[in-house]
């Protein structure tokens, strides 16, 4: 049973009595036009990203077929618990293909789409559906037999249009965001190839370890511009949640927009990190940049950077972002799971005047300060529809028509 209690006037059904799961395939003509959707080509918060476009004889036989305004449900693990799913919109021609790891869920007047594709994107369906995965692990999916006999409650449709409108708009001002938070990104990107490597106001330039920089600009190994101090794990039964000690800094896991996030604690303190030091990644994925915003201590996937007081901070921070996917380029072709101490230390880095770098470094973090309003506006979003969600879509609050 979808929901526990039953709620006046919505309808109570299984979802094989109201919608079409996985129709039948069209047939098309061979050169017709069709939109092509990858499994990576839908996001984990139920966006389209790209709509590739190929003839329906190239993808006739072989994959899932879907017409415009079906629901995609991925089915197969982790991409079902990470929440993949689509509202499939503006297709060539009206119709589209794509992985046979997707479910096509078809709405229509008892139950139509654009609910049903809020609906799936509840907690409580996705926690039913993982609990209900078939098959070996690695290879779990979410069976045909378990959508069919799922039951939900569900309004009148004149009020499933209207949540619908409601959440989609919300869902609109997220996307909204987020291209304002991509075109930013973009801005910085070429900010950072500019300024990192022509400076500012320079007209004479030179070759160097780093490649072409301004001739007065100097090249340095990491450690003259900085301490570099390797993380060491703790004992693991020193680990809590409880507060007890420093937050226990390992990886990405503990950073979040590029800022160190406590959330795990340790009460062994190994080695430490302070406010303002350079967090980098020494493990899988190698590089990652962020920044420190507490005492902590630092376990063996990562090493913290502490800028000396004859360089800006900002800059060499700046600069390691630029050069995060370079890492794997070091490696030379081989699978670079870690890197050292050395690796580290060695690391060769332009260094302009500290007037300089500290003028670059103003320039760019002011585009990340921006950055940062925008991704706090999503989050804020986020949160709001999370919540109009469980309200409206389990008839805790009613909308008027």
């Amino acid at each position: 049973m979808g929901m526990r209690e039953r709620i006046e006037d919505w309808h109570y059904e299984k979802l094989a009595n109201v919608i079409e799961i996985n129709p039948r395939s069209e047939k098309l003509d061979k050169d017709t036009e069709i939109t092509f959707l990858a499994m990576a080509d839908v996001s984990n918060d139920g966006r389209i990203l790209n709509r590739n476009v190929k003839s329906y004889y190239e993808v006739s036989k072989g994959f899932t077929s879907f017409k415009e305004n079906d629901v995609l449900l991925a089915k197969i693990t982790p991409c079902f618990e990470n929440g993949k799913r689509a509202l499939a919109t503006k297709l060539k021609n009206g119709y589209g293909f794509g992985s046979t790891e997707f479910h096509v869920l078809r709405g229509n007047n008892n139950l139509i789409s654009e609910y049903l594709y809020q609906f799936i994107s509840l907690n409580t369906f996705k926690i039913r559906g993982e609990a209900n995965m078939t098959g070996s692990a690695g290879q779990k999916r979410v069976s045909t037999e378990f959508l069919k006999s799922y039951q939900l409650q569900f309004p009148p449709l004149p009020e499933q249009k209207k949540i619908a409108t409601i959440l989609s708009s919300v869902d609109k001002h997220i996307d909204e965001v987020d291209g304002m938070i991509e075109d930013l990104k973009e801005l910085k990107k070429g900010l950072m190839q500019k300024l990192l490597t022509e400076g500012i106001g320079h007209t004479e330039f030179k070759d160097s370890e780093v490649g072409r920089i301004p001739v007065a600009w100097e090249v340095k190994q990491l450690d003259n511009a900085s301490k570099i101090i390797m993380g060491q794990s703790p004992k693991s039964e020193s680990y809590n949640e409880e507060g007890i000690g420093l937050p226990l800094i390992q990886g990405n896991a503990d950073c979040k927009h590029r800022k160190t996030v406590p959330r795990v604690f340790t009460s062994q303190i190994t080695k430490l990190c302070d406010v303002g030091d350079i967090i980098m990644t020494v493990r899988a994925p190698v590089g990652a940049i962020s920044k420190c915003n507490h005492n902590a201590c630092i376990g063996r996937g990562v090493c913290a950077i502490r800028v000396n007081a004859s360089n800006s901070g900002e800059f060499i921070y700046q600069y390691l972002i630029n050069f995060e996917d370079n890492w794997s380029k070091l490696a030379q072709g081989s699978t670079f799971t870690a890197i050292n101490s050395n690796d580290v230390k060695t690391l060769m880095i332009p260094v302009p005047q500290i007037n300089e770098q500290s003028k670059i470094a103003s320039i760019l973090s002011s585009v990340d300060n921006r950055i940062e309003i925008y991704e706090k506006e999503k989050e804020d979003l986020t949160q709001l529809k999370k919540a109009l969600m469980q309200q409206l879509l389990t008839g805790k609050t009613r909308v008027k028509i």
